[in-house]
């Protein structure tokens, strides 16, 4: 397809040239024609070669082809499946089996907790586990010196200030690890012991 900048002066040097031998326009129109012809084709060369300079600066696409395999070489069969809890990946005949059991993290800081709570308070651990021996069911306890009366409900537990020390703050030690809970009422300092501490002390 001719591009109009080459067209449009081919046509006016044809004008300029042919169209005084047939009596229009005049010589000096005619020169005009020409020299209008000129300048375009002269502008023309010109932009094209400030276009043909751009493109040559421009960075050529590099061309991108998937990896080939040589000739007679088939791709390896990959297949995926469930193996033991975890996900098997079966590649060329190798098998990978990738484990994605959840980790049990709540156990991790219960067992941590435990661990804390024995290396802070041996003995009276030591003890609650002697009495939920004895005691199976029994859950509630009551805090008090051994010379304070009290009148008991006959369910209850317990511990007393003159058998270990700093009690009140081991027992607030048990309840920020939420193994116990406090629950004192009646001018009495009663606490419950949780479900997993009584199944830890009586494991």
């Amino acid at each position: 397809m001719l591009r109009l900048e080459v067209v449009t002066p081919a046509v006016l040097f044809l004008i300029g040239f042919a169209a005084p031998r047939l009596g229009w326009p005049d010589s000096d129109s005619a020169a005009i024609i020409i020299a209008v012809a000129a300048v375009w084709t002269a502008a023309a060369v010109s932009w094209a070669a400030i276009g043909w300079t751009v493109r040559r600066r421009l960075p050529k696409p590099v061309a991108t082809r998937p990896a080939l395999l040589p000739l007679g070489i088939a791709p390896p069969p990959i297949a995926i499946g469930a193996v033991g809890g975890g996900v098997g990946v079966n590649i060329g005949g190798s098998v990978t089996i990738h484990n994605h059991q959840p980790l049990d993290v709540t156990a991790d800081a219960h067992n941590t907790g435990f661990a804390k709570a024995e290396q802070l308070m041996p003995e009276l651990l030591a003890e609650m586990r002697r009495d939920l021996a004895s005691h199976p069911l029994c859950r509630e306890f009551v805090v008090m010196k051994k010379n304070n009366g009290y009148w008991a409900k006959g369910n209850e537990l317990f511990y007393f200030y003159d058998d270990h020390p700093e009690l009140d703050n081991k027992l607030r030690i048990l309840e920020s690890l939420e193994l116990v809970r406090d629950i004192t009422y009646n001018n009495a300092t009663r606490f419950l012991m949780t479900e997993r501490l009584a199944e830890y002390l009586r494991a």
